[in-house]
């Protein structure tokens, strides 16, 4: 049931369906990272039975698809994570972390060389100068928007279910809040938990950024997708 909620929600959403119509690489970067996260917590959740490369290797497809903001994002959701569950050492040696990266790196790695021997100083001024470090460190295109632009865009793209969204992440706040007395799950029963850092992380890094759109939401909605739907159906 928590499932198909799941991909109800994720299916219904507005942001989706537009986006999924575009021919631009964010859906593609939102359906790889989102198997590689999910991926990651099943391995967190379940080690003894679960592959721990499989994730690593979703994670290169989504760094082949968009660069280096898909290690970014899923560092990020991780670092979040597991300093919450107060178990950073044990959560990256399950995970692990190190040969992860070298595998990503030896996926990835050889487009990128052979597209810069290719197109030289051109591919490496756009691709990593303008797409990713100008679009964080300056305005493009005149999309400089306010701090507050994704929660604007959170709640549009989770209609229609953005009330029970708002309540997961209002539950998940008011356990942070509690940083000594918080509650802690165990790993297989802690998803509700690593999809709110997810969605955290995304919005945290988008939001420092200097360009916004709306699209650079889509790495969020899975998990917002499964919060929407633990809160409809355990939360």
């Amino acid at each position: 049931r928590t499932a198909i909620l799941a991909a109800l929600t994720f299916a219904l959403s507005p942001l989706v369906i537009i986006w999924g119509r575009v021919a631009v690489s964010d859906a593609l970067l939102c359906s790889t990272l989102g198997i590689s996260l999910l991926l990651k917590w099943r391995r967190y959740a379940n080690p003894e039975e679960e592959v721990w490369w499989l994730s690593w290797f979703v994670l290169a497809l989504a760094v082949l698809t968009k660069g280096p903001v898909a290690i970014v994002l899923s560092g990020l959701t991780i670092f979040f994570f597991a300093l919450f569950q107060s178990d950073f050492y044990k959560i990256l040696k399950i995970l692990r972390l190190i040969p992860g990266l070298c595998i990503v790196f030896i996926i990835s790695s050889p487009w990128y060389l052979i597209e810069l021997l290719i197109e030289g100083k051109t591919f490496y001024e756009s691709f990593f100068g303008y797409h990713n470090l100008q679009r964080f460190t300056s305005v493009v295109n005149s999309h400089g928007e306010p701090w507050w632009f994704f929660l604007i865009v959170l709640s549009i793209a989770s209609l229609p279910f953005t009330p029970f969204l708002l309540i997961s992440i209002w539950k998940n706040f008011c356990n942070i809040s509690k940083w000594s007395r918080r509650l802690i799950k165990k790993p297989e029963k802690s998803l509700f938990e690593f999809s709110f850092f997810w969605l955290i992380a995304v919005f945290v890094f988008f939001t420092m950024s200097a360009t916004k759109l709306p699209s650079y939401w889509l790495p969020a909605t899975p998990a917002a997708s499964v919060l929407i739907s633990l809160s409809l159906t355990s939360h």
